[in-house]
């Protein structure tokens, strides 16, 4: 692994957007105490959690502490590009922010297949139907 400067972080303590909305504007408590703020391009956002993610994976590689890194979701909305036969799933977390993930129809059909598959051997009986799952969806203009 290179050899990188970096400000050691202690926590993460805001966010918010910038007044015109183009940066997602962070703030963070050093090690030191200091506090500081970066602004980061909202079209990197998406960079940047996988980086994160990324980053997450090879720290535990390197430790094997076994930390399951896991993030409380709040709510979900999903929604079926009955065209491309995509799907969309947004998680909504802790704080209120939400994030999408689009998922080929090849990928939605293994979810489903997994989650049934999971569900109906946990509860001994089968998944609720579709149609209890209906509202949960909305088409993709």
């Amino acid at each position: 692994m290179p050899r990188i400067a970096a400000m050691m972080i202690d926590r993460v303590t805001r966010s918010l957007a910038s007044s015109d909305g183009r940066h997602v504007v962070l703030q963070a408590c050093t090690a030191d105490g200091e506090d500081i703020s970066f602004a980061i391009p909202r079209e990197q956002i998406d960079t940047l959690i996988d980086h994160c993610a990324f980053g997450a994976s090879q720290s535990e590689e390197i430790l094997r502490s076994g930390l399951d890194l896991r993030t409380a979701v709040r709510w979900w909305n999903s929604a079926l590009d009955r065209e491309s036969g995509g799907f969309r799933l947004a998680l909504t977390f802790g704080s209120g922010g939400t994030v999408r993930f689009d998922f080929s129809e090849h990928m939605a059909r293994a979810l489903l297949a997994t989650l049934r598959g999971s569900y109906e051997a946990d509860a001994g009986g089968p998944c609720p139907s579709d149609e209890s799952v209906e509202p949960g969806f909305v088409d993709i203009d």
